[in-house]
């Protein structure tokens, strides 16, 4: 797979952020179908796969033929959707004569694939799909099957299948197209199991379908608090160099020469920022962190509604619910905490006592993820049971001790963007 990035820009969302990187995209399957004959068995020219169909479905002068034998017959690829992506899956379809063609999502894992499958042969559960006819209406399902039909007539002959699947949530969402206009949305109750995508034609019919495509697009990283802490002087009440908010903090706690100083006066303190994170993304927290001698430097998200927040709190204060934080001691040693206070704490000795502490926060499923980092390296991942009541992030310091903390950064995105293409059928 191939990854391009197209550069930086900043972006106006109600807040003014940092877009850290533009779209990535990556070609998994490309196939120009140069060679006439049977498509099933054939491997893609790019990528790593083969169609699978029946020995009767043919290529010729550039488009596909699914419906040319009978009865009607699918075109399918090993294809498994991630949570926390948008795909977009289409082709170019034109049904000159007889009934139905079609593209879509398959969930199969029971029945033969590459007889004389049709879209509704497939009955493991819910995967959409859409066909068209030549008398120019438009079906689309949820599947399994039939389910979910909405016929609609006088749409059109000759155009653009589209379908969107959505699994950036709980609940995956598809929406299907023509021509590029939306024709309805449905959202599913959880995540599908999809097994194959690809195209078909039933019964026999006069269909050629063309410009096959499967892509994966996120939105851009977006920084969403940064802070290099160039002024000196009390943290807290100073609006975030990048970002909008302001830090909450006892007012002991300071910056002096770039860097910020959480543990400089007694008890540790710690300097937070409001932030309640959205299903569907990827956080990325992370911070240059220098434990020079005493106990603990901390990063970390909070759940906190009952207790002050601003006073001498630290990470293990925060007795609400599970929010994930770690620190780092001047002995070398790195604890991983799952929360409230120190729950799931686990000690690793040996790590180190200067370098980049990480969390990532994976809200894309129903059960939030968080994976711990030190220079890059991972520590450990725990799956929460549910979403968290994340209230905060931040740094701080326990207890009196002589730490450092700089480049402060909170990234927000739906996981990276990948491209499946088949950009034509031809014999």
């Amino acid at each position: 797979m191939k990854n391009q990035k197209t550069g930086k820009w900043i972006v106006g969302l109600g807040l003014s952020l940092l877009v850290a990187g533009a779209a990535q995209a990556s070609v998994l399957y490309q196939d120009t179908f140069s060679t006439d004959g049977a498509l099933a068995g054939r491997a893609v020219e790019t990528g790593t796969g083969s169609w699978i169909g029946h020995s009767d479905l043919q290529t010729t002068g550039g488009v596909a033929l699914p419906g040319a034998s009978w009865p009607g017959k699918n075109a399918l690829l090993a294809f498994t959707p991630e949570q926390g992506m948008v795909y977009t899956l289409s082709a170019d379809v034109n049904v000159i004569s007889g009934a139905w063609a079609a593209i879509g999502f398959i969930s199969d894992t029971n029945s033969v694939i590459g007889g004389n499958e049709y879209f509704f042969n497939y009955v493991d559960s819910p995967a959409p799909w859409m066909n068209m006819n030549a008398a120019g209406a438009v079906n689309t399902f949820f599947g399994p099957t039939t389910t979910g039909s909405s016929p609609q007539a006088g749409i059109g002959t000759n155009g653009t299948l589209k379908i969107k699947l959505d699994t950036t949530g709980g609940n995956w969402k598809a929406t299907y197209f023509f021509n590029g206009t939306a024709l309805r949305t449905n959202t599913f109750a959880g995540s599908l199991d999809i097994t194959h995508v690809g195209f078909g034609g039933y019964p026999l019919s006069n269909i050629e379908v063309d410009n096959f495509l499967l892509e994966v697009a996120d939105l851009p990283k977006i920084v969403v608090f940064e802070d290099a802490f160039s002024a000196n002087g009390s943290l807290t009440g100073r609006a975030v160099e990048t970002g909008t908010g302001k830090w909450i903090g006892h007012s002991d706690l300071q910056t002096s020469g770039g860097v910020a100083l959480p543990a400089a006066t007694s008890p540790g303190k710690n300097a937070l920022l409001a932030f309640t994170p959205q299903s569907g993304r990827l956080y990325t927290l992370s911070a240059d962190a220098n434990a020079i001698s005493g106990a603990w430097v901390a990063i970390g998200f909070v759940s906190d509604t009952a207790s002050v927040i601003g006073g001498s709190e630290f990470f293990q204060d925060y007795v609400d619910s599970p929010a994930p934080w770690m620190n780092m001691n001047a002995g070398g040693g790195v604890n991983t905490f799952f929360g409230p206070s120190t729950t799931g704490s686990s000690y690793q000795a040996g790590v180190g006592s200067s370098g980049t502490l990480k969390i990532k926060l994976d809200t894309s499923g129903t059960d939030w993820k968080a994976t711990y980092f030190f220079n890059e390296t991972v520590l450990r991942t725990h799956t929460f049971s549910g979403q968290l009541d994340i209230t905060h992030v931040g740094f701080g310091g326990y207890p009196t001790s002589s730490l450092t903390v700089d480049n402060f950064l909170l990234t927000e995105e739906i996981p990276k963007a990948r491209t499946f293409k088949i950009l034509s059928i031809t014999e």
